[in-house]
C-alpha cells in the first residue's frame, strides 16, 4: 500500500513539476517494477510452502529469481533506450524500495508485540 501511495506522489511531481519529470518517471518505474516482483515473489513462497505442506516438495519449484532479475533488467534497458523520459539513476534506486518497505513494516511490527 506504501509503494501505492509513493507512486501517487511521483506522479502528482511528474504532473505539476517539469523540470523532474524524468527523476519521478524514473521512480514510478523502477518502484512498479519493484511492487512486481514483490508480488510475485509473495505468490512464488504462497507456492512453495503448499507444497511442502502437501507432502509435494520432490517437484523442482525454486523462488523467481531469474524472472524478477529479468524485470529489473528490463526496466533499467528501458530508461537507458529512453534516458529522456527515464532517468536511469532513479530507475535504479527505486528498484529496492518495496524491499525496504517490507523491511521497515516488518520493524514496526516486531516492535509493536513487545
Amino acid at each position: 500500500m506504501l509503494t501505492l501511495y509513493f507512486l501517487a506522489l511521483c506522479l502528482l511531481v511528474a504532473a505539476f513539476l517539469p523540470s523532474y519529470r524524468s527523476v519521478a518517471l524514473g521512480l514510478i518505474l523502477g518502484s512498479s517494477v519493484s511492487f512486481i516482483n514483490i508480488l510475485y515473489l509473495g505468490y512464488k513462497v504462497k507456492k512453495v510452502t503448499e507444497a511442502v505442506a502437501s507432502n509435494k516438495a520432490g517437484n523442482r519449484s525454486g523462488m523467481g529469481f531469474g524472472v524478477r532479475a529479468a524485470l529489473s533488467i528490463l526496466a533499467v534497458m528501458l530508461a537507458l533506450k529512453a534516458p529522456g523520459y527515464f532517468n536511469v539513476i532513479a530507475v535504479a534506486g527505486s528498484l529496492v524500495l518495496a524491499q525496504f518497505l517490507i523491511l521497515f513494516i516488518g520493524f514496526r511490527f516486531s516492535r509493536k508485540e513487545n
